[in-house]
């Protein structure tokens, strides 16, 4: 990817922040299932990324965690209900 579209997918994940009423980007948790365009934008942006994969093909960059199936955030999150 290059700088300047970096740069342009950045700006698009602060301006969902700012439309989602949430401007600290730390705050926020994106789960996403493309490594580029997700997880590597969510990186850059500030954002804690989360890979969703679940055909569990792919290896996320260091310190990103992966789960194969939604319901696994709920558990991730402490809101699985027993």
């Amino acid at each position: 990817m290059t700088a300047s579209l970096n740069k342009v997918i950045k700006l698009l994940f602060w301006e969902a922040l700012k439309l989602a009423g949430e401007t600290s980007p730390e705050k926020v948790l994106y789960v996403g299932d493309n490594l580029e365009a997700d997880i590597k934008g969510a990186l850059n942006a500030g954002l804690t990324p989360l890979l969703i994969n679940v055909k569990n093909d792919l290896e996320p960059p260091e310190g990103v965690v992966k789960i194969k199936k939604l319901s696994a955030l709920l558990a991730l999150l402490g809101l699985e209900s027993d």
